[in-house]
């Protein structure tokens, strides 16, 4: 039986990026792909999740390569794979980013759902 999730405060989109983090300053990165992303997190597949309420420093570039973004996150859940199609990992909250980085997140989740939606629209067109 699977527990109910409040709301989400913000849309999340299939953004797949390539992810470096670490939970200490004297730490390596290390680095792994996103699920997804939004304003507040990602998810992160990680092989070995750490507890919840672990702070890590986060940083990725977008997929074009223009934007570097770097802040600090909390993990807030973790998931172990239950299936054949799903992974382990860890949902991070962001805690500390820039509010510049904030807004172009804002663009770029909008952005991803506007290209899922017509994505979808095409799809649904060929299937009548």
């Amino acid at each position: 039986m699977s527990e109910q999730r409040p709301e989400r405060r913000f849309q999340r989109a299939r953004v797949p990026l390539l992810v470096q983090y670490r939970f200490s300053p004297l730490e390596e990165y290390q680095t792994d792909y996103s699920a997804d992303l939004s304003r507040g997190g990602m998810f992160i597949y990680a092989e070995a999740p750490k507890p919840v309420g672990s702070l890590l420093y986060i940083q990725f570039i977008t997929r074009d390569g223009a934007r570097i973004i770097r802040g600090q996150g909390r993990i807030v859940r973790t998931s172990e794979a239950e299936g054949p199609e799903e992974r382990r990992g860890q949902a991070v909250e962001f805690i500390d980013f820039d509010e510049a980085d904030m807004r172009f997140l804002d663009d770029l989740v909008q952005r991803s759902l506007e290209l899922e939606g017509a994505q979808e629209q095409r799809v649904l067109r060929r299937e009548r």
